[in-house]
């Protein structure tokens, strides 16, 4: 069998590495008496990740930032991300700990969420902060206008053309 050619501007497939459960969310089961804390694993070599880079230096696109706290409220059961603020850009310059808390549910159905992340054994430095709330909502019905709409005149198509 012969070897394919590879074409200038092919792009190489690699295969995803599936070294941790859903959306990167291990651990998910350690529960706090206020809230719950999700501790995401990234793998080391993630080639999505090693291209988000400023200087050489690796920063999580806030996009992962998001997907970590609407799984670790879908966790909690609030699977609705109403809002994340991104305070601190998350460097990955070194093997980096991640905990993403969700913490009580408050009167207005919303649970904070909160991503942190520390070095060896060094303070926690936040990144972000969200609200995510349960998934009740319904969308308002679409507007019930007949159509074609009342004021509407036709043309024929020759009428149109200068």
């Amino acid at each position: 069998m012969r070897a394919r050619k590879e074409r200038p501007g092919r792009r190489e497939r690699r295969p995803i590495e599936d070294q941790t459960p859903a959306a990167g969310c291990g651990d998910h089961d350690r529960r706090q008496r206020r809230g719950r804390t999700v501790r995401p694993t990234v793998p080391r070599r993630t080639p999505w990740l090693a291209d988000h880079t400023v200087d050489g230096t690796v920063i999580v696109p806030g996009t992962a930032l998001v997907d970590m706290a609407i799984r670790a409220g879908d966790e909690a059961g609030h699977s609705v991300l109403d809002e994340l603020v991104i305070q601190t850009p998350l460097v990955l310059d070194r093997p980096t700990t991640v905990q993403v808390t969700v913490g009580p549910t408050e009167p207005d159905g919303h649970r904070p969420v909160t991503i942190h992340t520390r070095h060896d054994n060094n303070d926690w430095t936040e990144h972000a902060t969200g609200t995510p709330s349960p998934n009740t909502r319904t969308h308002p019905p679409h507007p019930t206008t007949g159509h074609p709409p009342k004021h509407n005149r036709s043309t024929s198509p020759t009428s149109t053309n200068a």
